[in-house]
């Protein structure tokens, strides 16, 4: 079989069928979360330094369908904000501090 012959598609292939069912197709549930994640980012770091409790957040979150481990949360604000270019200050603060990883605003 050669090169040619590998790409061949039926000739009765319907292009317009092909392509619905392309578009059907569902993102992953990771691709899905991290695409939720990335539209209510502004709203997650407003709510942040407003000092509202990571756990609360996550929580709330949680209660609308966005269910995420502390750990899986830092790991989606961090990377939306090295996506962004937004300065993340990590800190370690003490317990009775509302949030652990706080944005800064430059």
């Amino acid at each position: 079989m050669t090169a040619s012959a590998a790409i061949m598609v039926d000739r009765g292939a319907d292009i317009a069928a092909i392509s619905a069912a392309l578009r059907a197709l569902q993102p992953r549930r990771q691709s899905a979360t991290e695409m939720v994640f990335s539209k209510v980012y502004p709203d997650i770091v407003e709510t942040l330094q407003r000092n509202v409790p990571k756990r609360a957040l996550i929580s709330a979150l949680k209660d609308v369908g966005l269910k995420l481990s502390p750990a899986k949360f830092n790991a989606l604000l961090a990377a939306e904000a090295a996506r962004r270019g937004d300065d993340l200050t990590l800190t370690v603060v003490p317990r009775a501090k509302p949030s652990s990883l706080l944005p800064t605003v430059t």
